[in-house]
Parts: C-alpha cells; structure tokens; sequence
C-alpha cells in the first residue's frame, strides 16, 4: 500500500512540476538571441568605437526601411537575403512582430543603452535647449553613440539582417546579412 502511494506521488508532483514549467514566448527567444547577437558583434574590431547604443524603436527594421524609403523593395530584399520562397514568409521571421527587451545585466559591461522612451520623452517636450542639453551630456559621457536596428532572424536563427552603425546614416544602405557558424555570429557577404 505505501509503495502505491509513493508512486502516485511521485506521479503527481512530476504532473505538477510539468504544469509549472514556463514556456518563453516569441519576444523572450527573440531578445535573448538578438543580445547574444549583439555581444558577438560588439566584440568585434568593426564595433569598438561603440561605447553606447540608442535602444532601438519598437518598429521591425521592415517598418523603418518601408518609412524611410519606400521606393526600396525592402520585402524583396528580405525574401532574398534569407533565401525564403516568397513574401509570404516573412511574417514567420523573428523580429518583424516582436518586442524587444534589451536586458542591460546581460549586455557588454562597456556598453550604455540610451533609453528611447527618455530621448523621445524630451524631443516631445519641443524644448530645444533640453534636448540638446541632454544630447551634450550624453555625448561627454558617451562620444560614440550606435543606431541599432530591431534585427530579423529565421525561425532557427541562423541568419538574419543585422544593422549597427556610429553615424545617424542607418538607412544609407540595406543591412548587411548574418550567420550563425558554430555558434558563433558573422557578417555573409554573399
């Protein structure tokens, strides 16, 4: 009898521990794979100069590209770049609907994350002198300031479309592709 009551106990509180178990959701695997990606990348000699990083505007890179230039098939670029079969595939990318939280504990210990809400808190002030004032005192504590782009990853994350940069220029040309070779990070020039 005690050792049908152990096993059913053993059974329940395996059910339990089952039911308890918190599956991520899209935007936890999205942000955690998009700052692995960008400790690898800051690594790199490219981004040295980088000592802080405006946090990134809610928009998918798709959404900013489509905004700021519209005449550029950016959607066709995608399909491209990742090697999907057609437009119909991009909603399935990571990055096109999620959020993304940038956990600084996680980040680069040498890296400062401006926050957007602050900046776009003092540019709807329509108060000059404190938006430049705060954008002085944010370039002598930080003089290298990188724009990034939300990136879009696969469904496997294994590549994606990846834009740093340390000039307001982000939009000049299409972001370069990314891939993942043993575990590691690299720009595909192909």
């Amino acid at each position: 009898m005690k050792l049908k009551f152990v096993f059913f106990s053993l059974i329940f509180s395996s059910f339990l521990s089952c039911t308890n178990f918190k599956q991520k959701t899209r935007s936890e695997i999205y942000s955690e794979n998009t700052i692995e990606l960008l400790n690898q990348m800051l690594e790199k000699e490219d981004y040295q100069i980088c000592d802080c990083i405006l946090e990134p505007s809610e928009n998918s890179m798709l959404y900013d590209w489509k905004d700021d230039a519209p005449v550029f098939d950016f959607k066709k670029y995608i399909v491209e770049k990742l090697e999907l079969k057609d437009i119909s595939e991009i909603d399935s990318l990571y990055g096109i609907r999620e959020k993304l939280i940038l956990d600084i504990d996680l980040i680069s210990d040498r890296i400062y994350i401006v926050p957007r809400k602050k900046l776009d808190s003092i540019r709807k002030l329509e108060d000059i002198i404190a938006f430049r004032e705060f954008l002085s005192k944010l370039y002598i504590e930080h003089p290298n300031m990188c724009y990034l782009s939300k990136p879009i990853f696969d469904s496997k994350f294994e590549k994606g479309l990846f834009d740093l940069t340390d000039y307001n220029g982000h939009m000049i040309t299409p972001p370069p592709k990314i891939k993942k070779v043993q575990g590691n990070w690299d720009f595909d020039w192909n």
